[in-house]
């Protein structure tokens, strides 16, 4: 069974940033989590600085991207989940258990 959610390791480079973007499906919920360097995270009119163990919920529907104006590689994971994603897992795992 597939987890309900999708992630990778990040890398933005020294005074660049990410895709600004809306994240897609439009139900999609994201959480970055600082692993080395510093950034700042732009989430629609908000600007957050991120560092090492620093976590950035960002919501459904918002834009968002990482800026980066450090002399130094900005590294950091990202989770991302849908409401449909988790309740079809939540599903497929109730018809996996088994009932006295």
């Amino acid at each position: 069974m597939n987890a309900p959610f999708g992630s990778a390791y990040c890398i933005v480079a020294p005074h660049s940033a990410s895709l600004d973007h809306v994240n897609q499906p439009a139900d999609e919920d994201e959480l970055f989590i600082g692993i080395e360097g510093k950034a700042v995270v732009i989430i629609g009119d908000e600007e957050f600085e991120v560092t090492k163990g620093d976590q950035v919920f960002i919501p459904q529907g918002v834009r968002h991207f990482v800026r980066n104006d450090s002399d130094t590689p900005f590294h950091f994971y990202t989770i991302w989940w849908n409401d449909g994603g988790v309740e079809s897992f939540t599903d497929a795992r109730k018809s996996l258990a088994i009932h006295d």
